[in-house]
């Protein structure tokens, strides 16, 4: 693609972030006016743990077979799995402490 190509591209993606940035701080703030009630946290939670078990493993399969056919591209795309798995962490670290916190 010619560098004249993508200059004209960006712009419109740039304004696709920002329009969808603007929907989801628009939706959070309802919500949180609303005061909705968080229910089935637990099913949540546990999905998460699926999701957490499967980034985790396919993030270090991918950097595995990256490694073998030195593929760069498969190694960084399993480091972003690994990430994404890392990251799954926080909502479940949250539950527990809110847990702990309840108790006597």
């Amino acid at each position: 693609m010619p560098s004249s190509e993508l200059a004209i591209s960006l712009p419109r993606y740039e304004h696709s972030v920002a329009l969808t940035a603007l929907f989801i701080l628009y939706e959070t703030d309802e919500e949180l006016i609303a005061e909705i009630k968080v229910q089935n946290l637990d099913t949540g939670l546990s999905l998460n743990v699926g999701a957490l078990v499967i980034n985790g493993r396919l993030g270090s399969y991918r950097i595995l077979i990256g490694k073998k056919r030195h593929s760069i591209i498969l190694q960084a795309n399993g480091t972003h799995a690994l990430t994404d798995a890392w990251t799954s962490l926080g909502p479940m670290q949250a539950r527990s402490q809110q847990r702990a916190s309840r108790r006597p």
